[in-house]
């Protein structure tokens, strides 16, 4: 696990999808999610390896789904990115 101060916040995920992911029963990232997401959130490109369970799946998709949504809110209020 990751330190208990760190959030799926400080890892670079927006509050809306942060607290989606704690309603789903994850309460912070997993070590594998804390050193991924900040990179793929930056757009970078990233190669995680640990072990089945790790939470790699989230690590990789949290960041995609969090982006979409952002992207869906801006364009219902209008704006463009």
């Amino acid at each position: 696990m990751a330190p208990a101060t760190v959030s799926f916040e400080a890892v670079g995920i927006e509050s809306a999808m942060a607290d989606a992911v704690r309603v789903a029963g994850f309460s912070r990232p997993t070590a594998v999610q804390a050193m991924g997401m900040p990179a793929i959130c930056e757009g970078k490109d990233v190669v995680l390896a640990a072990e089945t369970g790790s939470g790699k799946t989230l690590a990789y998709l949290g960041p995609i789904v969090d982006r979409i949504a952002q992207g869906k809110q801006e364009l219902e209020e209008g704006g463009e990115k």
